[in-house]
């Protein structure tokens, strides 16, 4: 294996040159050549490595630090929505039909941000909407914008897709 290395390196005019060059130099320049590859090597590993990993690893922590903060509030809240959704223990919800839950859907979702992939309608009064790639943050104010508008949620599906990124089945009712 060596003697191939060396075989090559020798066989390569470019690198061959260089070398020669290099071995004309007084001793005082080569040692400033080594130090200066040295240095280059190891700001192009700093800059090019070290550098973006630690801020893709910063922009992570932040991340995670927000959403766990909106979570932190979705579980604060948690009680006081269900108690203004309440009465006497049972939860009043408003019958809409299917083009009116549409319509609601729809300003609910420019409202919050939500973009819906499908929305089709499963009888006269049932709504399905699929949504994929989705941000939690959005989906979760989508949702409370239903909470405000007391439309029924039949049953909810959220599967995480990656940090922060959700697919969403929902039938309303």
């Amino acid at each position: 294996m060596k003697q191939w290395l060396v075989l090559q390196f020798q066989s390569s005019p470019t690198l061959m040159s260089l070398w020669l060059q290099f071995q004309r130099r007084s001793l005082r320049e080569q040692w400033l050549v080594i130090v200066a590859t040295i240095s280059l090597l190891v700001l192009t590993a700093f800059y090019g490595v070290w550098q973006p990993a630690k801020d893709q690893n910063d922009r992570a922590q932040s991340e995670l630090k927000s959403a766990l903060e909106h979570y932190q509030t979705i579980v604060k809240n948690a009680e006081k929505l269900a108690s203004l959704n309440t009465k006497n223990g049972a939860v009043n919800f408003t019958d809409r039909n299917a083009n009116q839950l549409r319509a609601l859907v729809n300003s609910a979702s420019k409202r919050a941000g939500l973009v819906a992939e499908r929305i089709s309608a499963e009888n006269a009064t049932r709504l399905q909407i699929w949504a994929s790639n989705a941000s939690f943050t959005v989906v979760s104010r989508w949702l409370r914008e239903l909470a405000r508008e007391r439309v029924r949620i039949d049953s909810l599906q959220i599967e995480s897709v990656s940090a922060g990124k959700v697919n969403l089945r929902v039938t309303l009712d």
